[in-house]
């Protein structure tokens, strides 16, 4: 066999399927919150989504505190290029009793060359509830691609940045 076409083949066919398999392990760690005085807030849910191909996945479903704020930390195991994600949030809308209303968020993955990082931030106000107090109150998501030795599963440290 030539040596050029076994170089070609080795380029060309198993360097691309071994960074496609590599692409599919990341795993992203995401951290959220959302803050608010309002009622309306307390029994809200929060849902991490991932869309992929066209169908919906939830990974991820938190509850809000007693205080109205609620926290979702969770890993994404599996991530590929071509995924994209958006947290839910439902929750009793100010104006109508019993009515619950949903909000979309896309998160949008931005990957820095040079750090070799995922990174990804959304923040939103709350602007159709009613406020206690007439201040704003904010939530954001952030996620972050970890490296595997970073995390362990059995001992759930959180990675230090």
């Amino acid at each position: 066999m030539n040596f050029d076409f076994i170089l070609f083949l080795l380029f060309s066919c198993i360097l691309p399927i071994l960074t496609l398999v590599q692409k599919g392990d990341e795993k992203i760690y995401v951290t959220g919150h959302l803050a608010c005085d309002a009622k309306s807030v307390l029994d809200a849910k929060f849902e991490l989504v991932r869309k992929r191909r066209g169908k919906s996945f939830v990974l991820k479903k938190a509850k809000s505190e007693f205080d109205g704020t609620f926290y979702l930390k969770s890993y994404i195991e599996g991530h590929k290029k071509m995924d994209r994600y958006e947290v839910h949030v439902h929750h009793k809308c100010a104006n109508k009793s019993n009515h619950v209303c949903q909000r979309k968020f896309k998160i949008k993955l931005k990957e820095k060359m040079a750090v070799r990082e995922l990174r990804a931030t959304i923040s939103f106000p709350l602007r159709n509830i009613k406020m206690k107090s007439n201040q704003k109150k904010w939530g954001s998501l952030k996620c972050t691609k970890v490296k595997p030795e970073k995390y362990s599963i059995m001992t759930n440290e959180i990675p230090q940045y």
